[in-house]
Formats: C-alpha cells, sequence, structure tokens
C-alpha cells in the first residue's frame, strides 16, 4: 500500500485558467517528499463545504476521481476532508516530483 499524502496547496488560477494540487508524503505539513498535479483549462469549478471529520481526515489525499468527458477533457473530483470540489480541466496534466534535498 503506498504512503498516505497530505495536500499543502490546493490552489486555482481564474486568470491562467490553471490548478495547483501540492502534495507530500510528510505528515507534518513541512515540504517533503511528494507530487505537484498542474492542470489547464480549468472550468466549471464546484466546491461543496462539509464539516464530517468521522469520514476522511482534514488535509489526507486519496487521490482524484475522474470521469472523461471528451477525448481531451474530463472531470476531476478530489474530497480535501472539508470540502468536495469539482472542476473540469484538460484530460493530461502534468505531474512533478518533488524533494525536500533541494529545499
Amino acid at each position: 500500500m503506498p504512503e498516505q499524502q497530505h495536500i499543502l496547496y490546493f490552489t486555482f488560477d481564474l486568470i491562467e485558467c490553471t490548478c495547483r494540487v501540492s502534495l507530500t508524503n510528510a505528515s507534518d505539513e513541512s515540504i517533503g517528499d511528494g507530487r505537484i498535479y498542474l492542470f489547464s483549462e480549468i472550468g466549471n469549478i464546484s466546491v461543496q463545504r462539509y464539516h464530517d471529520s468521522d469520514e476522511i481526515t482534514l488535509g489526507d489525499f486519496y487521490g482524484f476521481e475522474t470521469k472523461e468527458l471528451t477525448d481531451k477533457r474530463a472531470e476531476f473530483r478530489i474530497d480535501t476532508g472539508d470540502s468536495l470540489v469539482i472542476f473540469e480541466a484538460l484530460t493530461k496534466y502534468d505531474v512533478v516530483k518533488t524533494s525536500k534535498e533541494g529545499k
């Protein structure tokens, strides 16, 4: 089973129509080994807030649910532990591995 990842940052740039999800393997919110997901051509953003801490811990990352819309676009869903975020973007996105060794 892979190591549990945690969300450091989950940001949308509405001018550039991009989304950045920064993750870490460290449990203490420090920048450590992890990944950054970079989505482009963002649209149709929905955020549904909730406060049910019994199901998922705030900031824990359990992956994206993806629903293909066309051959180039998809709907992505992520549960942040405090909200369900749904957005559309290009199906292909970039993933950058991070490491605390260069920090």
